[in-house]
């Protein structure tokens, strides 16, 4: 019984303190992610796992990197879905997205990166209204495959062929060995 009163005395101490909410001694540091140049690709937020970093870069859009390959490695989990039935044109998301992320819209990279990829990294805007609309294909790890019967009325996120100037984050593989400091 002594041990319980000691415990919820202490609790209720502990709520009764003021807290200081103004930092206080020198800065903490930031861990950044660099390209094998020493370049900043954004400011690491978290890790997944051991070599996939999840950053965001100094535009406030946020994506995860393979470390191994320098190169965009967050993909939608249900696909990018299309209003053509050839997974051309105007790129949508439904979930497993967030506003200010930069993907890519299938996990077969070289669909992605490298002299006439088809698909290239995508990106939600940071405001960016959800759309309603048909789509007529949705592009997997599968490939582009067209959806029978088509998907009426459909709720999404349009995603933009990434721009670097608005992202902070390039069309091409980084120069790897990409370093976390």
């Amino acid at each position: 019984m002594k041990r319980k009163f000691i415990t919820t005395a202490m609790l209720f101490a502990a709520l009764c303190l003021s807290i200081e909410t103004s930092a206080k001694g020198p800065p903490g540091k930031t861990v950044l992610l660099k390209d094998a140049n020493g370049v900043t690709i954004g400011r690491v937020i978290g890790m997944e796992t051991v070599g996939w970093p999840y950053v965001l870069t100094q535009e406030g859009y946020r994506t995860f990197f393979r470390s191994g390959n320098g190169k965009v490695s967050l993909v939608p989990d249900d696909g990018v879905y299309y209003k053509t039935a050839d997974c051309t044109g105007n790129a949508y998301v439904s979930r497993g997205m967030y506003l200010g992320t930069v993907f890519s819209p299938t996990p077969q990279l070289d669909q992605v990166y490298g002299e006439g990829a088809p698909y290239p990294p995508l990106y939600i805007p940071h405001e960016e209204p959800k759309v309603t609309g048909d789509v007529f294909s949705v592009l997997t790890i599968d490939g582009c495959e067209l959806l029978d019967p088509p998907e009426f009325g459909a709720n999404g996120y349009p995603a933009y062929p990434n721009d670097p100037a608005v992202t902070g984050i390039q069309n091409t593989a980084y120069p790897t060995r990409l370093l976390i400091e």
